[in-house]
């Protein structure tokens, strides 16, 4: 365009053939404002350029904790942005042309973008609706985009128009002027856009960020009514100074800290806020519950959870499979995702010789080694690993190096640009870089995916693995393949459960059932749920995921649940459709298991279909339970005990249900058979005992709460209620030495001093 330009004929007369620069209203003054209020307008525009668009990525990463970061969201905050310009131009441009103090004008409008962000940012908590529907999800989006950021954005459009009238004095002069003036605000909207992600942000947090952008607004609108050449400028002035010192002021004392108000509201109701840590690709945090469990989290996904010592975590369980299933001897690992480390800690428990972990995010990796150091089997330390902060796919397509083993642990794929770790493209890059015999190991979150989403995925897996398997892992299937034909090595497997070090780490169960764990074969055999022909006839029609057509980053939508219950009716309707296409392992063994070693793996297998069905029916019930809806509470919990009858957890639900309607004698069945199914379950015994009690049967719920007491001395409800029982026996004695008993673990416990003070006289 630059050089078509030199080559353009202009009339001879160097003025336009048609239109009038000529403002309406009035004929323009020349040498209204001076060389010195042009050139400060020129600058400031484009510093509003650097605010306008530094704006757009801290609103970005704001609303990023309100929404899903899908590419719905994205468009939603670019329509809003781009309206609000073209509403700014639109509605102010006309009154500019009956003014003459223009220069006051433009310093109110700073100081409106700068007023108006500060009162907005909080008030979005406000604003903030559960959607229960993914229809109702894209309109919260509009609405919080809008409410964000539509005042500031029309006041900014504002803007140019305003520049325009100010600058520009001759209509010849006309485009060369506003050329340099767009020019000067581009450059400012591209330093804008670099400072904010890379620099701001990452140093100053939302808030902080925030409040500088607004403090520009307020700096130039001070100095714009300062530099006005209409009567009582200082007056002015000082008027902006005030309004912009009374912002924020306000803004310091009364807004709620951002982002922590907004995510102590995303953790459950028995978690709590451990760390924030801006990113330069996501806000990372990470949240505990009272049973120290912790989780990281970048915006609103989780990246991974730990659990309690002897609980099965799926993401150990992603770093050892693939491991135990190769038939070679793996000794260089890649793994996409690093999230809290626990597939890697994993990983590095097995004879490996190099361990790459690739995250886009510094900051993930960084929360993860402060945080999660215990989950990680020594990795900062280990000279075996290493660290790459860089993009996943972009790693793989420049390495030069080959792989035995490559991990994916993707974020939801809903989010913008994950689609492209799943599609067809990938998996042949990912080919190429897996030595003879390699495995790759691909989470599927099935409680993110509609079949139809988990049957494309496996389409576009096996288009470059053919000989590929489809291996359970609660709710987080995995698909393994490689460039070889697939088989499965039984005694590979055993012997690499050897290691004291992977089969302690893997005394694990799917079911809670420590006589079906993960250290022995028949556990790990039970995994597997298609071969590469089931695989084939699973996939066969489903849609194709390439680079050039991502519709796995739209489909998504289709779902009509949104809310807690959404994951649940996912991982129903993915073992709904593949509960009847099930295979035998058997023949893809290299050597044939002994008939007492199949019916364990296949009765091992048909209980971890069935166990995954009953936890998202018991969820349900427990979901609907607690809105009121007593009548599809019975139904889910019923459904799930059909689908487990052996599920404890179902049992003790059902018996809280009744506990709850005050129904005792039916409580009591589903109690005793949860106890009886699950020893360790002391909510269970617990419950029992409070049931009994409300029948008056005193004797027996006092011998319930011992038990649990024996079984959970870290428990503290027992303690009271056994006192309490105690004292109604006529046993002060008793009473005293039990509350005394939790004293002694819990100095500090208010209820155990009042009880004690109560029944013993201090």
């Amino acid at each position: 365009a630059w050089g078509l330009g030199g080559g353009a004929e202009v009339p001879a007369s160097g003025r336009p053939a048609r239109g009038d620069f000529t403002p309406r209203g009035r004929a323009r003054e020349a040498g209204t404002f001076g060389r010195r209020q042009t050139l400060f307008v020129a600058v400031a525009y484009g510093l509003s350029g650097f605010i306008g668009v530094a704006y757009e990525v801290v609103w970005a990463r704001y609303l990023s904790l309100f929404l899903v970061t899908s590419t719905y969201a994205n468009s939603a905050m670019l329509t809003v942005f781009l309206t609000g310009l073209g509403l700014g131009s639109l509605l102010f441009g006309p009154l500019f042309d009956r003014r003459r103090n223009l220069l006051g004008a433009f310093g109110l409008l700073q100081l409106g973008i700068g007023v108006s962000v500060l009162a907005v940012a909080p008030a979005l908590l406000a604003l903030d609706a559960p959607a229960a529907t993914t229809g109702q999800l894209v309109r919260v989006q509009f609405l919080l985009c809008a409410a964000m950021m539509i005042v500031p954005t029309t006041l900014m459009g504002a803007i140019t128009p305003l520049a325009s009238r100010i600058v520009v004095r001759d209509a010849d002069r006309a485009a060369p002027v506003m050329g340099a003036l767009y020019a000067g605000n581009v450059v400012g909207s591209i330093a804008g856009a670099f400072a904010a992600s890379l620099g701001l942000v990452p140093a100053l947090g939302i808030e902080g960020t925030l409040a500088l952008l607004a403090a520009l607004n307020g700096a130039l609108g001070i100095a714009a009514l300062a530099l006005e050449p209409a009567a009582g400028r200082l007056r002015r002035a000082a008027a902006g100074a005030v309004v912009a010192a009374a912002a924020g002021t306000a803004a310091a004392f009364w807004s709620p800290a951002i982002p922590e108000a907004r995510l102590e509201r995303l953790v459950g109701p028995s978690e709590t806020l451990v760390t924030v840590r801006e990113g330069v690709t996501g806000t990372v945090w990470v949240s505990q519950d009272a049973w120290h469990r912790k989780a990281l989290w970048v915006n609103t996904s989780v990246m991974g959870r730990t659990q309690a010592p002897g609980y099965l975590s799926a993401q150990r369980v992603q770093g050892h499979l693939p491991l135990l299933l190769h038939r070679g001897t793996p000794e260089v690992v890649c793994g996409i995702a690093f999230g809290t480390g626990q597939t890697f800690g994993a990983q590095l428990l097995h004879p490996i010789r190099r361990l790459d972990a690739v995250d886009i995010s510094r900051t993930v990796v960084e929360t993860a080694f402060e945080h999660f150091r215990g989950h990680l089997e020594g990795f900062p330390d280990d000279p075996r690993a290493s660290v790459i902060v860089e993009d996943g796919r972009r790693y793989l397509a420049r390495t030069g190096t080959s792989y035995d083993v490559i991990t994916l642990e993707m974020p939801p794929q809903m989010e913008a640009g994950i689609v492209h770790f799943y599609t067809r493209e990938f998996y042949d890059l990912v080919r190429r870089r897996l030595n003879p015999g390699g495995l790759i190991a691909q989470w599927v979150p099935v409680y993110n995916l509609t079949p139809e989403e988990t049957r494309g995925v496996v389409r576009s897996f096996v288009e470059a693995f053919p000989d590929a398997a489809l291996w359970y892992n609660a709710t987080n299937w995995l698909l393994i393949g490689g460039p070889d034909p697939f088989a499965v090595d039984p005694e590979g497997i055993r012997r690499r459960l050897a290691d004291p070090r992977v089969s302690r780490d893997l005394a694990v169960s799917y079911l809670g059932d420590r006589s079906a764990t993960l250290a022995d074969v028949e556990g790990v055999l039970a995994g597997f749920l298609l071969g590469p022909q089931g695989l084939a006839r699973f996939a066969g029609g489903a849609p194709l995921y390439t680079d050039d057509r991502p519709i796995l980053e739209f489909s998504w939508v289709r779902f009509p649940a949104w809310g807690p219950e959404r994951a649940d009716l996912l991982v129903l309707a993915n073992v709904e459709a593949i509960a009847g296409r099930l295979e035998e392992v058997t023949p893809y063994l290299t050597v044939p298991l002994d008939p007492a070693t199949f019916e364990k793996v296949r009765a091992l297998r048909d209980r971890y279909v069935g166990h995954l069905a009953a936890v998202g029916y018991d969820n349900l019930a427990t979901r609907a339970a607690a809105v009121g809806r007593i009548a599809d509470a019975f139904r889910w919990y019923a459904e799930a005990i059909r689908a487990q009858p052996d599920f404890a957890q179902a049992h003790y639900n059902l018996g809280n249900l009744h506990l709850r309607l005050r129904r005792f004698e039916e409580a009591i069945p589903h109690f005793t058979e949860a106890t009886r199914l699950d020893r360790s379950l002391a909510e269970a015994r617990y419950a029992l005992g409070l049931a009994l009690q409300s029948l008056g049967r005193y004797p027996e719920a006092l011998e319930r709460h011992r038990q649990v007491i024996a079984l959970r001395p870290d428990f503290d409800l027992p303690y009271l209620e056994a006192a309490r029982l105690q004292h109604h026996l006529g046993d002060a004695e008793g009473a005293a030495a039990t509350l005394r008993a939790l004293l002694q673990r819990r100095p500090d416990h208010p209820q155990a001093r009042e009880f004690l003070r109560k029944f013993a006289g201090g």
